[in-house]
């Protein structure tokens, strides 16, 4: 049986209440929005969570828009393969419920599955 699952890794942050306006990176975010995938990549301390907390709260930027997030805030203890992919379909869940469940059935199962070799 699979450990159970930390929920409050899928919640996304809340934002501090003073913050530094930053007009730009909001721009480029709401450009990458247009994609099916967007990731945010920056060392430690440098505001990712801030920014994507912010964005998010202040939702699309069309009323015609959707704004869609799977948020998952990792730690160390989900370096392993099975617990890291168990919470990334985990979170993909909250704004997709049916996404994974042949991957989670896998990653549930006593052994992993024999790999082919070329």
């Amino acid at each position: 049986m699979p450990a159970p699952l930390l929920e409050t890794k899928l919640y996304v942050s809340r934002s501090p209440r003073v913050l530094v306006p930053r007009p730009r990176l909001s721009e480029r975010m709401d450009r990458g929005a247009t994609s099916r995938l967007m990731l945010v990549s920056a060392p430690a301390g440098f505001g990712k969570t801030t920014l994507l907390a912010e964005w998010l709260a202040a939702g699309p930027a069309a009323p015609t828009d959707e704004r869609s997030a799977a948020w998952l805030s990792l730690d160390r203890g989900d370096n392993h393969p099975v617990s890291f992919w168990t919470y990334v379909i985990a979170a993909l869940r909250t704004v997709a419920p049916g996404v994974g469940a042949s991957a989670l059935a896998l990653l549930d199962a006593a052994q992993p599955p024999p790999s082919k070799r070329c």
